[in-house]
């Protein structure tokens, strides 16, 4: 990838693409080596370059006109998308001599494609590719979550009859451009084409199947075909957990260790509060108001005026973006869902929206600093 390095797209994102290549060549320094090499890779590491590796070999062979046509979105990316075909290409060429280590199959799950929803899985690759080139703010990232979802939300479904008939759910989803192979497939396959794309790491079972691997934070939790509702939702209290550390560090850095009291509003306060008391009369021990906050608090602390121009603005780029999202993980919290199903639709709005956020985190060089203090 060293001839990716300083290279110009003309394109207002170069510096986002730029950062986003040197951390790929970060990964990939000194693999042409081969075996050698992954003997110096611990297990995390061979996890993370498994996963870029499959969302790089789904995506060689096909050109940047080719994503363009499988979005829908004509040269508007053009220069996203060639960025995006050179990282593949250069991944593809940096982990040829992996291959063939066991740990590293291991690590890349069943390494090879889930029949019947190619055009699916392709879709995914070039969300997970976008999001590690381009930045989860870009235009093809953007592009690449419609193609999957379309208009669909959880949070704009809870009240309509649509959860009690599939069939409904499945005209609904049609309704909102949602994937035809997400609405066909059931979670055995979703989890395994999450996997394959790329979009996460996955992980070989002692039975010999295979589990996704979410992100959130140092945690990584897993989720299962077989119970893919606890998977998700753990993975939402890990990403919780994550971000509450996150707005502690950023906070305190500009506020001082009295932050909470200054940076927080009033309401999230008597909340964060009346929690506290609760949990302390049924004996747990005290702790400081931050952990008593939800999704919904946070989203609150985040977006007040003087936090996000001075600390959040340039993380996440759009407030209303980032508010959609965290009401997307905030509505599959609510008790009613608890009792529901989940579908792959439902399981990949969670994967995906869990990625997008982390990969603006991310973009934070100490997006994780305090997690120790958290749990």
């Amino acid at each position: 990838m060293s001839f990716l390095d300083g290279h110009r797209f003309g394109h207002p994102l170069d510096d986002r693409i730029s950062e986003a290549m040197k951390k790929l060549t970060e990964h990939y320094a000194g693999l042409s080596a081969g075996m050698r090499a992954a003997l110096d890779i611990d297990r995390t590491a061979l996890g993370a370059l498994s996963r870029s590796q499959h969302w790089a070999d789904a995506l060689t062979g096909t050109s940047a006109r080719d994503y363009a046509a499988l979005l829908g979105t004509g040269d508007k990316y053009r220069k996203q998308f060639e960025a995006l075909n050179l990282a593949a290409g250069s991944i593809v060429e940096a982990t040829a001599g992996l291959k063939a280590s066991g740990a590293f199959s291991e690590a890349a799950g069943f390494g090879r494609r889930f029949a019947g929803i190619d055009t699916t899985t392709t879709k995914m690759s070039l969300f997970a590719g976008a999001i590690d080139v381009l930045g989860p703010g870009a235009g093809g990232s953007q592009a690449a979550y419609a193609a999957l979802l379309g208009g669909y939300s959880t949070p704009a479904m809870l009240d309509r009859p649509y959860w009690r008939d599939p069939r409904e759910r499945a005209r609904y989803y049609r309704d909102q451009d949602v994937d035809d192979g997400l609405i066909d497939a059931d979670n055995a396959a979703t989890v395994q084409v999450l996997i394959e794309s790329g979009v996460v790491e996955g992980r070989r079972t002692r039975a010999g199947t295979m589990t996704a691997v979410v992100e959130a934070g140092p945690v990584k939790l897993r989720i299962m075909a077989s119970r893919p509702k606890m998977g998700a939702f753990g993975a939402i209290d890990a990403f919780e957990n994550a971000l509450r550390a996150f707005v502690s560090a950023k906070l305190e850095a500009v506020a001082g260790p009295n932050w909470f009291k200054q940076r927080v509003p009033g309401d999230v306060t008597t909340r964060a509060k009346g929690r506290r008391r609760e949990a302390m009369r049924a004996g747990e021990p005290q702790l400081s108001l931050i952990h008593y906050t939800d999704l919904g608090d946070l989203i609150g602390v985040i977006l007040r005026k003087d936090n996000w121009g001075e600390m959040f603005e340039t993380i996440f780029d759009h407030a209303e973006w980032l508010k959609v999202d965290l009401e997307r993980l905030n509505t599959h919290r609510r008790p009613t869902m608890h009792s529901r199903p989940i579908e792959p639709v439902q399981l990949c709005e969670i994967v995906f929206t869990i990625r997008r956020l982390v990969g603006w985190m991310e973009r934070d060089g100490a997006w994780d600093q305090g997690w120790d203090d958290d749990i």
